[in-house]
């Protein structure tokens, strides 16, 4: 029990002590640092306002409007070759933080990527998908062409199925990556005063971002566009989570 108590104190302070990252730093930390902005040393005065970050960034863009009201930055869209409209995000609710994301792996044959099998293990998919989210399937390790992979989602918004559009070449394994769950929107324009700032998506559409505003500090401004103006540099990145620091492992019912 005492060993029990010991790892429930663990993830407790994991869960709700944020990590703070310097704009210039990449990568996790493990522990908060912060620069005493005033106060003396027996009352600093000290404030955190960043957020680690885990992964490759999923997007890049500039700010085109924002919503003080709605909490919506916006990204504009753009024509392809073939006069196609794109769209800045590939999914609609995608970034919803809360989204059951399944484990999943590739499978290459032949130097192709040939399927994914997946598994949501014993669990009930209670928060699930709007639209089917984007896949990536890691560059070709033998430096052939790359694979593509789409998924499908059932009314409940579980995920059912991959389907491989083109299995690339010379692969011998590949990853793959569900561009789902937790992200946040971290400023990237150096010219702005909260560059290395970061705010939790909390939703999106295929053009705009919903942001979190309510973990400000005492004082700070509370419009978005404060933070956000027009020709902002913005990125998406992943958040780092319990199971992308330590791993995870799908349950079935043999584990019970």
């Amino acid at each position: 029990m005492r060993l029990l108590s010991h790892i429930k104190t663990i993830l407790i302070t994991l869960l709700l002590s944020p990590v703070c990252l310097h704009a210039n730093v990449g990568g996790m930390s493990g522990s908060n640092s912060f620069e005493i902005a005033g106060g003396t040393a027996a009352s600093p005065t000290y404030k955190i306002v960043s957020a680690s970050t885990f992964g490759t960034a999923v997007f890049q863009g500039t700010v085109s409007a924002v919503s003080n009201s709605d909490k919506n930055i916006t990204f504009a869209t753009y024509m392809d070759d073939n006069n196609d409209t794109i769209y800045p995000f590939f999914a609609t609710g995608s970034f919803d933080p809360d989204v059951m994301i399944p484990q999943a792996s590739v499978t290459v044959a032949g130097g192709s990527v040939t399927g994914v099998t997946f598994s949501y293990g014993s669990m009930t998919v209670t928060d699930g998908f709007s639209s089917a989210p984007e896949i990536i399937i890691s560059p070709s390790d033998g430096g052939g062409d790359n694979a593509e992979v789409t998924s499908t989602i059932n009314g409940s918004g579980e995920i059912t199925g991959f389907t491989v559009s083109s299995g690339g070449t010379s692969y011998t394994a590949a990853d793959i990556t569900i561009v789902a769950g937790p992200h946040f929107a971290r400023i990237i324009d150096e010219s702005s005063a909260y560059y290395g700032r970061c705010f939790l998506i909390t939703g999106n559409s295929q053009t705009k971002l919903t942001l979190d505003m309510s973990n400000l500090a005492n004082g700070e401004p509370t419009t978005l566009s404060t933070y956000f103006p027009v020709d902002t540099l913005v990125e998406v990145v992943p958040a780092a989570t319990l199971g992308s620091i330590f791993g995870s492992y799908t349950l079935d019912d043999s584990d019970w």
